[in-house]
C-alpha cells in the first residue's frame, strides 16, 4: 500500500485524513470506454463514478485533427480534479491518435499526490502500448502512483477474457487503495 507523504502544496503538513472513496472517472465518446468504465465500477464497492465532459462536443473531424497534437488539451467540466486525498483513482480513456484531449485537460488539472491509480485504454487499431506509456508518464508526473494498467480491446469487450482482466484490474487496484 502507498501511503501519501506528500504535504499538501504551500503546507508542512500531509493531509490529515484521507476520504474512504474510490473515485473512477473516464472519457468515452462512442460509448466503450463508458462500456467498461461501468463493468469496473461494478467490481468496486460504491465508487464515485465521472465522466469527463469537455465544455462543449465537438465533430469527429475537429476531435480527429485535435488528436494528431501531442499533449492537446480542451476545457473540461463536471469532473471533481483535486484527489490527494481519495484512496484510489481509475482513470479510463479511449486510445486516439497522440491525444485524447479531454483526458489530457483532466490529467492537467488534477492534482493526485501520490495517489493510487489504476489506467485503462480501450482502443480498435494499433500503437495501444506506447500510448499507454506516455500516459503512464503523463498521470506520474501529475503525482500519482500508478499501480495497474489494463488495455482493452474494443472488439473483446464482453468476452470471458475481457472479464478476468478487468477481476485482475481491478483486485490490483484495490490491493494498492490507502
Amino acid at each position: 500500500m502507498t501511503e501519501n507523504t506528500h504535504p499538501w502544496p504551500g503546507t508542512d503538513t500531509p493531509p490529515a485524513t484521507v476520504r474512504d472513496e474510490m473515485v473512477l472517472t473516464y472519457y468515452s465518446r462512442t460509448g466503450t470506454t463508458a462500456t467498461v468504465a461501468a463493468n469496473l465500477a461494478e467490481r468496486f464497492e460504491v465508487p464515485t463514478v465521472q465522466r469527463i465532459r469537455p465544455d462543449r462536443e465537438r465533430r469527429y473531424w475537429n476531435w480527429l485533427a485535435r488528436s494528431f497534437v501531442p499533449g492537446s488539451t480542451v476545457p473540461i467540466e463536471g469532473v471533481e480534479t483535486d484527489l490527494r486525498d481519495v484512496n484510489a483513482l481509475v482513470l479510463g480513456t479511449p486510445k486516439w491518435t497522440l491525444s485524447c484531449p479531454p483526458v489530457t485537460g483532466f490529467v492537467e488539472r488534477a492534482r493526485l499526490d501520490g495517489v493510487p491509480t489504476g489506467l485503462f485504454l480501450t482502443y480498435g487499431g494499433f500503437d495501444e502500448r506506447r500510448y499507454l506509456h506516455r500516459l503512464v508518464e503523463r498521470v506520474a508526473d501529475a503525482g500519482a502512483d500508478v499501480v495497474a494498467t489494463l488495455l482493452v480491446k474494443r472488439d473483446r469487450v464482453g468476452s470471458p477474457a475481457y472479464h478476468e482482466a478487468l477481476d485482475a484490474f481491478a483486485a490490483a487496484v484495490l490491493d494498492e487503495r490507502r
